[in-house]
């Protein structure tokens, strides 16, 4: 298995997030099975007028770097049980025009929440979002961080060492994906 070239998305805004804090784990535990970067998703509400904005060189190279990728990982918060509004309006710049950069991409989601049962239903709608970008979806296991405020410490670690081997094997298993799909 070839080193990976992954690209990341976090769907927290927040300074301090559950779910880019997971993503810093999951680069740390990824080693050097692959190289992750990280994408800001911070982008002015979906408007196609601002396509010809400012903006676009930005938006250019975002989705130059996920047509570049081998794959990629989204870490979502849920948000009155569904997608965080920045994460579904990056995902909408970033589809259009056609063709989606997500098009044919293998896909991982994660997700860790304060809440009882994270991020369940959140993933289930990012997958209804991410059939119609065409996308190769991984789909098992899933790491789903419920409790998340209890589970991740002040620097932003996963303090379960079972939790991070669990995470460790999602990952793992998604660069398995990465391989069969590719």
């Amino acid at each position: 298995m070839s080193k990976k070239r992954l690209v990341a998305l976090s769907g927290s805004l927040r300074k301090g997030s559950y779910n880019t804090a997971l993503l810093h784990n999951a680069t740390d535990l990824l080693g050097d099975r692959a190289e992750v970067r990280i994408l800001d998703i911070r982008m002015p509400l979906y408007d196609p007028d601002l396509e010809d904005a400012e903006f676009a060189a930005s938006l250019a190279a975002t989705k130059a770097a996920i047509t570049d990728a081998d794959g990629v990982i989204i870490a979502s918060p849920e948000y009155n049980f569904s997608v965080p509004g920045p994460l579904k309006n990056a995902i909408d710049w970033l589809s259009k025009p056609m063709p989606s950069p997500f098009d044919k991409k293998p896909v991982l989601f994660l997700g860790a929440s304060p809440g009882a049962i994270g991020t369940a239903r959140a993933k289930m709608h990012l997958r209804d979002i991410f059939a119609g970008q065409g996308a190769f979806v991984h789909n098992g296991p899933e790491f789903n961080l419920a409790r998340a405020h209890q589970a991740i410490d002040g620097d932003g670690r996963i303090t379960d060492e079972g939790t991070r081997k669990f995470l460790d094997g999602c990952l793992g298993g998604f660069l398995e994906f990465i391989d069969r799909v590719g």
